[in-house]
């Protein structure tokens, strides 16, 4: 509704801000009864900002998962879930379901419940499976790395190399991460990506010797606080059972990114 307004009466709502209010504006307010009037287009500049974070880390997503090299197989998404307070949001739902057309965009009847429900599920059936398989027979909780595994990085004055994150022979606990804290090579870079290597060589110093196999790769946005070197950004390696999880969290704005790749038993 575009004709919609919302008063806010600041001396019932706020009035410990009234103290902070000084000069021409103290005047402008008291004339107006400490009322403030928010329409549309005030609110929609509210939230737009955030949304459209929403949307970038929506793409973003879906690109890691469907596979941001066209050569690697990954699969294809079909329905995205909207959860938490902001799920309820009907400007939002819309504004997702304009962006992603051709996905099925479901919301939960509790969208706030939905996650701390889905995260005790998650939770309990680690607990019944960390141990005992379907058979009541223990399993092994860790396993030797077969290959040592790493990402490209551009260091100064080196290039791009060869980060190695996990070694070979190592044994590693199920889900156990190796991690490295990265930047952006540029103040203008607005995008990164994690380019996943993995080699037998205990030696490699870059990623094009031989030997070295490309894993996979993992996309993060990197547009907001553009410009600025200091943007640092935890990416990590995990091992799971079945697949290796690579998450990049960014940590000036709390922004995760996440894919999986089958396990390499060469």
């Amino acid at each position: 509704d575009r004709d919609f307004y919302y008063e806010i009466n600041l001396e019932e709502v706020s009035p410990v801000l009234l103290q902070y209010v000084r000069g021409e504006r103290k005047q402008k307010m008291e004339a107006a009864e400490w009322l403030l009037y928010l329409d549309y287009n005030t609110i929609k500049s509210m939230f737009d900002p955030i949304i459209e974070r929403i949307l970038r880390m929506v793409h973003v997503q879906i690109e890691n998962t469907s596979g941001v090299d066209k050569d690697i197989e990954k699969r294809k998404i079909d329905i995205i879930f909207l959860v938490g307070g902001f799920g309820e949001s009907v400007y939002l739902q819309n504004r997702i379901r304009e962006e992603f057309p051709d996905h099925n965009i479901s919301v939960p009847t509790n969208p706030i419940a939905a996650i701390s429900r889905g995260a005790a599920i998650y939770g309990l059936s680690f607990s019944e499976i960390d141990m005992l398989d379907i058979n009541g027979q223990f399993i092994i909780d860790s396993r030797v790395l077969k290959f040592n595994y790493g990402i490209k990085v551009w260091k100064y004055e080196e290039g791009f190399t060869f980060k190695r994150l996990a070694t070979r022979g190592v044994e590693v606990k199920i889900n156990e991460e190796f991690s490295v804290r990265v930047r952006p090579s540029h103040p203008f870079q607005s995008t990164g990506i994690f380019e996943i290597y993995y080699t037998q060589s205990f030696s490699a110093k870059t990623c094009e010797e031989v030997g070295m196999k490309l894993l996979g790769k993992l996309k993060i946005d990197w547009s907001e606080d553009k410009h600025e070197m200091n943007r640092p950004t935890t990416f990590k390696l995990a091992f799971g059972r079945m697949e290796i999880k690579a998450t990049a969290k960014n940590e000036i704005n709390g922004q995760t990114y996440q894919t999986s790749f089958d396990l390499i038993d060469e």
